[in-house]
């Protein structure tokens, strides 16, 4: 049987590939290959090693993962085919993005802290499924994401998406889902994310949250697997 291509999945903060809600019968066509994104610098080795490995490939990035998604472009520059982001946030556009950078530089501190004098978890027995948490609110999720990781690499990664701040331009074939009550909302901002990755598609779903793989899993899904077969006919 020959090898099916890969898709290389990057999921958001909660760095679980349950994030994504897929199996392989959602896109029979790829090997699906997720990336645990806890620990950023080893989830960013993780996937350069597969992309090392497997050649070009799609990226499937959701919320978070989109800014790994775009530092691995620019480290393996034509290796990636197709870029999809599902729910992109960048907090470059938030007003808040100041305040909340100075709250999380104390409580990553105190992390490292807690961490010099040995008292940084490392046993972690829960494993979350995102697809059943998705019933509750979004604004509930921190607290499962934070349960089953360690707090240093959480509060970490939220440093990282406060200080990111989008590339002029992306050249790389992208597709954008959006949902009408996710967290990039404003028309304005929207606009100014299509200039990045100019000329992407945009498909805005009917309906679902910032989490639309976990809560509108077949329309999301389908329109996914319908670009990627539009792009490599």
């Amino acid at each position: 049987m020959p090898k099916l291509p890969v898709i290389l999945c990057i999921p958001g903060l909660g760095g679980h590939a349950s994030a994504f809600g897929l199996s392989p019968r959602f896109l029979p066509e790829y090997e699906l290959r997720f990336i645990e994104l806890t620990n950023r610098e080893k989830a960013f080795r993780d996937a350069l090693e597969i992309i090392d490995e497997k050649g070009k490939m799609p990226l499937l990035c959701n919320s978070y993962g989109v800014q790994m998604g775009l530092k691995l472009i620019e480290a393996r520059p034509g290796k990636i085919t197709h870029l999809v982001l599902i729910e992109p946030f960048f907090a470059q556009f938030s007003w808040w993005r100041g305040p909340a950078l100075a709250v999380n530089k104390v409580l990553l501190w105190l992390c490292r802290v807690t961490d010099a004098i040995g008292l940084r978890r490392r046993h972690f027995t829960y494993q979350p499924d995102y697809v059943a948490l998705a019933r509750y609110p979004i604004y509930v999720q921190p607290l499962f994401d934070m349960w089953w990781q360690n707090l240093t690499d959480y509060f970490d990664k939220i440093e990282d998406i406060l200080t990111f701040r989008l590339p002029a331009k992306v050249e790389a074939r992208t597709l954008i889902l959006l949902s009408p009550y996710g967290f990039t909302r404003d028309k304005a901002v929207r606009a100014k994310i299509r200039e990045v990755f100019y000329p992407a598609d945009v498909v805005e779903l009917a309906d679902g949250t910032h989490n639309v793989t976990t809560i509108l899993k077949e329309p999301a899904v389908r329109a996914i697997h319908a670009w990627l077969q539009k792009g490599s006919s």
